[in-house]
């Protein structure tokens, strides 16, 4: 079964339940783009109403591929929160591994996105 949707917020809601979607021309631009791209400037995932706390993903960097990503997180700042492997999502824990082709989902704080973005272009035992 795969859902054909016209309305991109739902088309979010239907991807987030697993469904497969086939959405508007934005929408899919906006999800390709994302995985070419993931280095470059892009919107956040999600924005709490205050603007203080959002969720962002990115591409894993080599570097990290093969290494323990717990150092990803700094509690007060952001958490790595998830990792998408193989188009299967999982939560984050202490022991994961990252494989190549790996996005990574984290909740931050927004003040702390340039942080994020540094942590991962050093690499392992550089912060």
């Amino acid at each position: 079964m795969v859902a054909r949707i016209y309305d991109p917020r739902r088309a979010v809601i239907y991807q987030r339940l697993g469904i497969p979607t086939v959405a508007t021309v934005s929408w899919t631009t906006d999800q390709v783009m994302r995985r070419l791209l993931p280095s470059s400037e892009q919107p956040n995932e999600w924005v709490d109403p205050t603007g203080k706390v959002c969720v962002v993903s990115f591409a894993i960097p080599t570097p990290w591929a093969g290494k323990k990503l717990a150092p990803l997180s700094e509690p007060g700042l952001f958490w790595l929160v998830a990792v998408t492997r193989l188009g299967v999502a999982q939560v984050s824990t202490p022991s994961l591994i990252g494989q190549d082709g790996d996005i990574l989902h984290f909740a931050a704080d927004v003040n702390a996105l340039d942080t994020v973005r540094d942590r991962l272009e050093q690499g392992p035992g550089q912060h």
